[in-house]
């Protein structure tokens, strides 16, 4: 009689790769947020608890859920730490220095990591803002649940059907994460003048029933022409990051890591640096 493995985060990259060897030689059963199967059981991540019928003669358990923790400090004394969901939001403004790195007990154990990181400038009427740092976590992300119950729109920024995201922007920005199950379609709205772009984290999508786009692809929409569209899932667990907003329209001096209006402020910059005016880690 085959050994019975317990395998949490089962559509996770490693997953699919052992899967297929433990198979050969353990009965499987499997964690998931949502079960379809009879060797699929119910995980509730956001309330910490599992279907306890998925230990049932339980031999060995293997957990590959874990996509790392990052943690963040900076010069005006904010720390904070992010795991899967959350997201650090920090506005630099006049100046600040700050670390990302990962977070130590996570660190000590390792474990896939993965991360989305983007810059974008503030308008030059709040160049000079005090520097700020904010958690949006997973859980106190505004949630808009979707027609068929299980796939939901987290809001980080901006607005989706009416609801508001929780991060603070100087300039119109919509950023959300959308979690689909397949055949889960999401649609958007967006002014046809804004920047718009989606990145697939994890599954693959179609778009307004067209185009097909797999994992790891970025897509821009061009401007002009409309952005108003659909996401169809086409895998269950697709993770797809929704990126759009209105453009400055304002000169971009960048040099290192700072990103101005213009070469003198970028001078200016580089002396405050020096000279220490944006503080110590």
């Amino acid at each position: 009689m085959k050994n019975t493995v317990l395998i949490t985060g089962a559509n996770s990259f490693i997953a699919k790769h052992i899967i297929p060897i433990l198979s050969e030689k353990y009965q499987l059963k499997f964690l998931t947020r949502n079960p379809k199967l009879e060797n699929e059981f119910q995980w509730d991540f956001e309330n910490k608890t599992i279907d306890e019928k998925a230990l049932d003669n339980v031999d060995y358990i293997i957990h590959l859920a874990y996509k790392g923790k990052i943690a963040h400090k900076d010069s005006r004394g904010n720390h904070g730490v992010i795991g899967e969901g959350d997201v650090q939001w920090m506005t630099a403004g006049a100046g600040i220095l700050h670390q990302e790195y990962h977070e130590e007990e996570w660190s000590k154990q390792g474990g896939m990591f993965q991360m989305v990181q983007i810059w974008m400038n503030l308008p030059a009427k709040d160049r000079e803002t005090p520097p700020h740092y904010q958690d949006v976590l997973y859980n106190d992300m505004t949630k808009v649940v979707l027609n068929d119950e299980v796939s939901y729109i987290n809001i980080i920024a901006g607005e989706y059907n009416g609801q508001k995201g929780k991060a603070t922007t100087y300039s119109p920005i919509n950023m959300y994460n959308a979690y689909l199950q397949k055949g889960a379609i999401a649609d958007f709205d967006f002014l046809n003048y804004y920047n718009t772009a989606i990145l697939i984290i994890d599954g693959s999508v179609k778009v307004n029933g067209e185009e097909v786009l797999e994992k790891d692809s970025f897509a821009m929409f061009e401007n002009e022409k409309g952005d108003t569209f659909s996401l169809e899932a086409l895998s269950d667990n697709t993770l797809e990051l929704v990126l759009s907003g209105e453009p400055l329209n304002e000169p971009i001096a960048h040099y290192g890591p700072f990103v101005m209006n213009t070469q003198e402020q970028l001078v200016k910059a580089f002396e405050e640096f020096k000279a220490g005016k944006f503080g110590t880690l």
